[in-house]
This record gives C-alpha cells, structure tokens and sequence, in this order.
C-alpha cells in the first residue's frame, strides 16, 4: 500500500488572514449550490476561423474536455487557426512540438527516498498535463489508463512497470482498438495485476479467469449486448441478453496461457515471455467462434486470435463508444449520439482517432446540455488551475493532494478505474470538495520559493488585473473559465473585493480562491 506518511510529503497548513477569512467563508456559504447554477452555451461549436465571431465559450469547451483545462497561450492559438483546426492538430499529437515539457521532464531527478520511483513515475505523468502542449495525447493516456485500470498496489508489481505501461498507452492511445487490446493483454503490468502471469493450460489448477473475465466485462464488450445506439438487446421476454457466458470466459482463460514477465537485462526493463510448456493448445470455442488451437510458440499468436473474435462483436462498438462519450462529453447521451459515434468506430474497424473527431465534431458535444454538465476530477481542477494561472510545479504538489483526494495516477482504487459511469457525482461529493479547495489555498499562499507556487505580481501585470473590483473579477473569470461567473456569484465577490477594499494582494488571492471553489469553476 501506499503509505501517505512515508511516501507522500505531510501537507502544510496555510495561513491566510483572519478578517478576509471570515469575509470569505460568509461569501461561500452564500454561493448558490451546484444544482442551480445554469450552464451557458453559445449555438456555435466548431469553426474554421477567428472571423466567425466570439467563440472564446466554446474554445474553453473543447479545450477542458480534450485536456486539462486552457493556457492563455493556446487560447490566443485557437483564436488565430480557429477550434476546428486546432483539434485537427490535437488529433496528430506526433506533429506537435513538445519540447518545451521534454525540459521540464528532463530537469525532474528522482527523490534518493524513492528509489523504485513510487513519486517519480506519477510526478512526470503530472508534470505532462500541465505543461504539455499535446493535451489531447496526454488525456487520452488518461482515459486508458482509466479503462483498463491497472495499479501498482500489487503484489509483484514495480513502478516502472505502471510507468512503461503509461508509455504505451501514450503511443497507442489515438490508434487502433485492436492494437491497444493485444499490447495491453501482453503487457507485464497487467500480466501481473490481473494474475495472467506465469498462467498455466497443463497444471493440476484451471487457468486463472481473472484477466478473462475482465477483458470481457470491462475492457472490451460488456456485460450485456448491446444495440447499435446502445440500449441493450432484449429477448421476447424482457430479459437483457448476455453478452457471454461463464464458458466463453473459460475458454477465454485457455487461449491465454503460457505468458509470464521476465528482466531483460541487456535492456534494462520488464519484457513479456511466453512458455509454450504452459499453452493449452487444444481447440477452444467462444462468442460463437471456434479455433482449432496453436502449438508450440504459436501458441502466442492465440492472443490475436481472442482479440479478433471480440473485434468481429457487434457490441463492441457501441460499448466503446458510450464508455468513450461517458469521459469525454457526458454521462447521459442520447442514444443517436451513441449511434453516430458507434457507427464510425465499426466503420474504421476501431479508429480511436476517427472515433474521438465522430464524439468531438458532433452536434450534441457542443450542446447546452453537455457544456459544464460534468463535475470536474480533481486532476482536471488541480491540473487545470496551474495551467490558468502559469504556475510553476515539478509535480509534488499534484501527488499530494491526488493522493488525498484518491485520484493518484498509477494506483487506481478498483477494476472499474476512479469514477465508475453513473457515480461520478457521487464518489466527488462533499467529501472531496473541501479538499480540492484546500488545494487552491494551498496554491495561491504558496512561500515565494515553494515546489508549486503562482507568479501573482506577473499575473497582475500581464492581465491588468488591479482595476475596479468589477473588472477584476470579469477578468479572472474570462482567465479561469472562458465565460462570465454566475451572476449571484459574482455579486458577492465584487462586494466581498469593495468591502476590504484591496484588490491586490491578499485581496486578489481571496477573490482567486473564491472563484477556484466556486461551483461554476467546479464544471468541466
């Protein structure tokens, strides 16, 4: 287990000024709760060019879904080439020049209290979402690693596995389905997780079903089958039809046999092997499908074998597709959407990036009822707050606190990733709320020489931000959330800046802490 005492630094108190304390704590108790604040949505989405007209909403739309959260930097980008451009270069992150992060990676050095990296691996992952300008690569990584759900807090399992695992998910991340089920089913970190390594088809035991299982379940086709729009098929009696049986997870569990992960000592790094000794080459039936079985090392390719026939279900597309629509746009699509999206990932034989351009180009993504409907992680508000204000982190701060509010990369609670479809709003409930406040205190009463700290005499420079309370609060809201504050809300933190008097300063931190744990800064 991760131990927070030993491996993550204990968390400082901050201090903040008692009488603006008190003058904000009164302030949040009159914010008006979630439910009410209304979400705001221009009839525009996408466009070609700046000329279109203000898109600056829409922009910080896309911009939080496909990443984490806008710079000014890339706002300013979006309104030369226009947000369709813009993700169309999102969409070939190989193209775009990252080397920028590549120096704040390479000035990262491990912590000679960590030597198996237990910090150093989650802090580069961190130190990439912030600064990152390929954004959409770095959540896509993101989302797999969601998706499949793998976690160091194993018996067996080194840092360094979770780490290569995060590499190849950021190389595949935006290829092909297909691909990505056979990379991670042979992958060492999940060979080990889910009890696939060194599983023997000739022993005294049945192989193990665990990682079977899962590949069915959770990973590539669900429980239920599914109609192209994504209800699921039902027979003449109501009943949701299956999409397996406990046999085909047996079977499942045979055709992948034999595999095990081993040091390469030349290379430095985890490998995975395969035992033909260990293969049960008989003939196995599943999903309908029959293979005659494969011996010796042949026996390996029996993993592209199981990945086909689960290709060949007409569920997985619409699987994928609403797991996808569910991270990226909403919780609640209508079932055309599914359809339209679903459509284009069987189509391209399971394009993720013809998927992602079908999900983010549609109609509904930019919708009234999709705009701020979802809750942010608390990366996307921990990530997306240094981005907004440019500040300046290696990372250690992002751990800490991801780590109190159980959403540390690399060790994710369960199977089913952070926030299963239908509890997100539940599992980021009260619980974490104060929590992911503190870290906006945390930063913005950051010491001048702290690990991750705001520049905010820049910031008062650069933005003009030391006018009427009015304008200040506009102008923070624009920098924060690309759209004006609630309008309750905004009343009271122009009144709260009026009655102290002080726009700078502390006054400007309190009214920047203010907007950070507001419920409209709190929606993606």
């Amino acid at each position: 287990m991760l131990n927070p005492q030993t491996v993550i630094y204990p968390l400082k108190k901050r201090r903040m000024p008692f009488v603006t304390l008190i003058f904000a704590l009164a302030l949040i108790a009159a914010i008006p709760p979630r439910a009410e604040v209304q979400t705001r949505s221009s009839p525009a989405g996408l466009n070609s060019t700046s000329a279109s007209g203000d898109t600056r909403s829409q922009d910080g739309h896309l911009m939080r879904r496909i990443g984490f959260g806008p710079t000014a930097a890339e706002l300013d980008l979006i309104a030369r080439i226009g947000n369709y451009r813009y993700l169309i270069q999102q969409l070939s992150p190989e193209n775009i020049d990252d080397s920028a992060m590549q120096v704040h990676l390479d000035l990262l050095q491990p912590d000679s209290n960590d030597p198996m990296g237990y910090i150093f691996f989650p802090q580069r992952w961190y130190l990439r979402m912030v600064y990152s300008r390929r954004q959409l690569q770095e959540k896509m990584t993101l989302f797999w690693h969601e998706h499949f759900a793998t976690s160091v807090n194993k018996a067996g399992m080194l840092p360094i596995m979770l780490a290569v695992q995060e590499e190849m998910m950021r190389r595949n991340g935006l290829g092909n389905f297909r691909q990505m089920l056979i990379r991670i089913t042979i992958d060492p970190a999940m060979l080990i997780w889910l009890d696939n390594h060194e599983n023997n088809g000739r022993g005294a035991k049945p192989p193990n079903e665990n990682y079977a299982r899962e590949l069915l379940q959770l990973f590539a086709i669900g429980v239920d089958q599914l109609n192209l729009d994504g209800t699921v098929k039902r027979d003449a009696q109501g009943r949701a039809i299956s999409a397996y049986t406990e046999n085909d997870v047996k079977e499942v569990a045979r055709a992948l046999t034999g595999w095990f992960v081993y040091y390469d000592e030349r290379e430095k790094i985890f490998k995975p092997g395969f035992n033909p000794e260990w293969h049960d080459s008989g003939a196995k039936t599943f999903l309908g499908r029959s293979l005659a079985g494969r011996s010796g090392f042949d026996g390996a390719r029996e993993v592209e074998d199981v990945v086909d026939v689960l290709m060949a279900q007409p569920t997985m597309a619409p699987f994928m597709a609403k797991i996808m629509i569910w991270k990226f746009a909403t919780q609640s699509p209508s079932p055309r959407y599914v359809a339209r999206v679903a459509r284009t990932f069987a189509a391209t034989n399971g394009d993720i990036r013809s998927t992602m351009f079908s999900l983010l180009v549609d109609r509904e993504f930019w919708s009234e009822r999709v705009v701020r409907s979802q809750p942010k992680t608390p990366i996307e508000q921990f990530a997306g707050a240094l981005r907004a204000l440019e500040a300046t982190t290696q990372g250690r701060r992002l751990l800490e606190f991801g780590f109190v509010a159980r959403h540390l990369v690399h060790y994710p609670p369960t199977v089913f990733g952070f926030y299963p479809p239908g509890e997100k709003e539940k599992l980021l409930a009260a619980d974490t709320v104060l929590m992911r406040d503190n870290f906006a205190l945390a930063l913005l009463f950051a010491e001048p020489r702290a690990e991750t700290r705001i520049d905010l005499p820049l910031l008062v420079n650069k933005y003009g931000l030391d006018g009427k309370p009015e304008e200040m609060v506009d102008k923070l809201s624009d920098l924060l959330m690309q759209a004006p504050l609630e309008s309750r809300t905004r009343e009271r933190i122009v009144k709260f800046l009026a009655d102290i008097g002080n726009t700078r300063d502390d006054g400007l931190k309190i009214a920047l802490w203010l907007m950070l744990s507001s419920p409209d800064y709190q929606r993606n």
